[in-house]
């Protein structure tokens, strides 16, 4: 029998006459990594919140590892007035990690995440993309078994998205005991990196399955293709 570590059962969640989620079910085992697809207002970061306890669903049920991570699309828990590091100080003593594991952490991370000049510069003076990066770090931190990243690359040059696709890949992807899930609109950047993709549409699960599953299952032979075919 597989293991189970994330399991969503019957997930629904409105907000006033807009139905987020609605009866949303789907299980995975351990170190895979699960790409969230869909357009704005399908339900892709209502799920995320869900699962980082910031969004109570209305009805169905979660189980998910811990701890969490949780890069969020829009971000408002950061000092403006204190650097990058000063920031990420503070939130590492929240989640118990002292000067010298931080320290640590940040020697793997510096490099993969380009976060030289993240840490030196003050949060209310950073670019989207600088802070983008400064939320990704912050969920990394402490090893989360479960990281939720919601669209973790919109503000990213290429060669920045490519070096944190790397990274998550690295840290999550076949790594027993972790689960990751990211959140795109891009479908190619979802077929490159998910062992298992999501396919939302109007708070529904329209299809769920690994990039070649939703290829044969669409008798489509592009992401875009199997996109159209499977949600419509």
């Amino acid at each position: 029998m597989v293991a189970v570590a994330l399991e969503l059962d019957e997930l629904s969640k409105k907000f006033r006459s807009v139905r987020a989620l609605d009866r949303v079910s789907l299980a995975l085992p351990p170190g895979r990594l699960l790409c969230l697809v869909g357009p704005n207002g399908s339900g892709k970061t209502t799920l995320l919140k869900i699962l980082a306890g910031l969004v109570l669903p209305d009805s169905g049920r979660a189980s998910a590892p811990e701890p969490i991570g949780f890069s969020p699309g829009e971000e408002r828990s950061f000092y403006a007035r204190l650097s990058g590091l000063e920031n990420l100080r503070f939130f590492a003593a929240l989640r118990g990690l002292g000067a010298v594991e931080l320290e640590a952490r940040l020697e793997e991370l510096k490099n993969p995440l380009a976060l030289e000049d993240v840490l030196a510069s003050t949060y209310q003076k950073a670019s989207a993309g600088m802070k983008m990066k400064l939320s990704i770090a912050r969920a990394l931190l402490h090893r989360p078994r479960l990281l939720l990243l919601d669209e973790p690359t919109k503000s990213l040059d290429p060669d920045s998205c490519e070096r944190i696709r790397a990274l998550v890949k690295a840290e999550y992807s076949g790594k027993p005991e972790r689960l990751a899930l990211w959140s795109t609109h891009r479908l190619e950047e979802a077929w490159g990196l998910g062992t298992e993709i999501a396919l939302l549409s109007k708070g529904r699960l329209a299809a769920f399955g690994t990039p070649e599953d939703l290829l044969r299952r669409s008798g489509a032979d592009t992401p875009a293709g199997a996109y159209r075919r499977l949600v419509s």
